[in-house]
């Protein structure tokens, strides 16, 4: 009894140890996180959706809208689901995509458990001794499925779009090979198709490779074969069908992503491929991703050329295993080739974007589970003789990959710092746009500015931003925010008077989060009524480099400077006091900072 104890420990902890990558994303939300609502989010067929169904004013053809060059079904009815429940909260939904992480995990666990020990063995009944041996490549696997190289998605609510197709389309691919009435999981893999097809463009994909692994390991005829056949042809026409349906070319505000030759078409497709194993600057030219790519497809190659071999020797157990990672890994270089398609024109460095990790992932996934399938099955034949290298290449090739994932850590945070950073001055602008909706910076919050003021406020009166938009330029104290932020605005002389006909003067200072160390979200300047009231009137140029306060990134950032039209100051009365405030995108609170001064006209 104790022995049984002792071993469902031990059992645990390494289940434990495997999984222990997921910890990862949960600690890039908590420490770069920002509830705010970014790019696509703001696009019509989302935040007004949002609103609209709050309003119970929502139909089918908002769901089914298109949102660039897909069909955002699946992702939309979470939304719906879970805002209502959140009030649009950008952290709620980033853990809602780790929780989609995890259930992608466990779905890789799933065929690990199929595929993992004697590949000579029958699946059906194997799967618990497995599982064992399937935890050391489910760790690595994780290594991968967490990996904060895709920390775009990890800080951004529209990463949603991104990490629900993947799970649709391995689930599909699963449950293809569950011990079910072929007619209940022909039913069950179309409905994981379908949904996988209406996650994103690529969960396409789902049809052939599940209808490849189902209608391979399904026993009978091809006579008994054929009516399933062609439910699940008819099947992937319908959705097809559906999703062509008023489909139009998306616009892409003057780029054009379609206009590419062949050769930039399988660069980018390379890259895309490669883009999980390749740290470098994302701006620049994809060499090494290029390389790591076409490695990748070399070696997925290989295994499928080792795959028609067994198969043409009818080893059907090796190749019903084989088969499944080698589904899961055309996902991911089918997914390098859609996006090609649809973005080479940008030029293959745009592969490098971090969002698209969470795809190129699954081909080196797929190796770290096909390559020791094939040396084990090389070992038992005696082919390798004394050439010990290829029977430890799935061990070197691990080593190499887990390596790689360290080396991801350095440049994921410093990309992710400034990420935090930006998301914080954006969201700054938006929460000022009922002060200052022509502010430059709210170009960085949507491609389409302009339309922010009529969103943010329909969003804002629902309860749906927190805090809500500053929507009074009287600016007040808050003491709690005093302690917190601090800073000096810094001018020519006090009092100051403007030179004989100038139109505008300029101020500099700086600005700091004492508790963070990070630069202050805004800046805002007031001058004194003649009630004794603090007036905004104009927002400051933030983030700007004061060397003199601070060596290290990003507290180095902490300047600002302002221009003071002197035709938006009141004539009377003819003395003025400038001051500078600080503003807190978390609270929407202002802090005075030190330095006001009093501007004689």
């Amino acid at each position: 009894m104790h022995l049984r104890m002792t071993t469902s420990r031990t059992r645990w902890l390494w289940l434990l140890l495997a999984a222990s990558p997921a910890v990862v994303p949960l600690v890039w939300v908590y420490q770069y996180g920002v509830n705010f609502h970014y790019w696509d989010e703001w696009a019509p067929d989302i935040g007004p959706m949002l609103v609209k169904a709050h309003q119970h004013q929502l139909t089918l053809a908002d769901l089914f809208a298109q949102h660039n060059e897909h069909r955002i079904l699946i992702p939309r009815l979470f939304l719906v689901l879970l805002t209502p429940l959140t009030h649009w909260n950008n952290i709620a939904n980033l853990l809602f995509e780790w929780v989609i992480l995890c259930a992608t995990s466990l779905v890789v666990l799933g065929l690990c458990r199929r595929t993992a020990g004697d590949p000579a063995e029958p699946d059906a009944g194997r799967q618990s001794r497995g599982v064992g041996g399937g935890l050391l490549l489910w760790f690595l696997c994780n290594l991968l499925i967490f990996t904060p190289a895709q920390h775009e998605n990890l800080l951004w609510g529209m990463g949603l779009v991104n990490v629900m197709p993947s799970f649709f389309v391995l689930l599909s691919i699963l449950a293809a090979r569950w011990a079910l009435p072929p007619w209940t999981k022909l039913l069950i893999c179309m409905l994981l198709a379908t949904a996988a097809s209406y996650s994103s463009g690529n969960g396409f994909l789902a049809w052939p490779l599940a209808g490849l692994v189902f209608f391979s390991s399904s026993r009978g005829s091809a006579h008994s074969k054929t009516p399933m056949l062609l439910i699940w042809i008819a099947g992937f026409a319908a959705s097809a069908a559906l999703y062509a349906y008023h489909y139009l070319p998306p616009p892409h505000r003057g780029s054009h992503p379609y206009t590419a030759n062949l050769l930039t078409i399988c660069l980018y497709n390379l890259a895309f491929v490669g883009v999980s194993l390749d740290y470098g600057p994302a701006d620049s030219w994809p060499g090494t991703a290029i390389l790591c790519g076409d490695i990748l497809c070399t070696l997925l190659g290989i295994a499928l050329i080792y795959f028609l071999h067994c198969r043409r020797h009818a080893q059907r157990p090796l190749c019903d295993r084989m088969i499944l990672w080698l589904a899961v890994g055309a996902y991911g270089i089918f997914s390098g080739s859609i996006a090609a398609l649809f973005r080479a024109g940008f030029g293959p460095p745009q592969a490098l974007s971090s969002r698209y990790v969470t795809y190129a992932i699954y081909v080196p996934i797929a190796l770290i589970n096909l390559l020791p399938m094939i040396a084990q099955d090389l070992r038992q034949k005696r082919a390798l003789g004394r050439q010990r290298l290829w029977v430890q290449l799935p061990v070197l090739l691990a080593a190499v990959m887990i390596v790689l994932e360290v080396l991801a850590f350095g440049p994921a945070i410093r990309d992710s710092r400034s990420t935090r950073l930006s998301r914080r001055l954006e969201k700054a602008a938006l929460l000022l746009v009922n002060l200052f909706p022509h502010n430059p910076q709210l170009g960085f919050v949507f491609y389409e500015p302009w339309q922010l003021p009529q969103q943010a406020n329909a969003l804002n009166q629902i309860g749906y931003l927190q805090p809500p938009l500053v929507s009074s330029d009287i600016a007040q104290k808050d003491a709690g925010q005093a302690a917190k932020l601090r800073g000096r605005i810094q001018h020519p002389g006090s009092p100051t008077s403007p030179p004989a006909g100038a139109a505008d003067i300029t101020v500099t200072g700086w600005a700091i989060d004492g508790q963070t160390h990070q630069p202050a979200d805004a800046v805002v300047l007031t001058y004194d009524n003649e009630d004794g009231q603090s007036i905004i009137f104009t927002i400051a140029r933030t983030d700007l480099p004061r060397y003199e306060l601070a060596q290290d990134d990003p507290a180095r950032l902490s300047g600002f400077s302002a221009t003071i039209s002197l035709d938006r100051l009141p004539p009377q009365p003819r003395s003025l006091r400038i001051a500078a405030w600080a503003l807190d995108s978390d609270t929407a609170k202002l802090s005075l900072l030190d330095g006001a001064f009093t501007l004689q006209r």
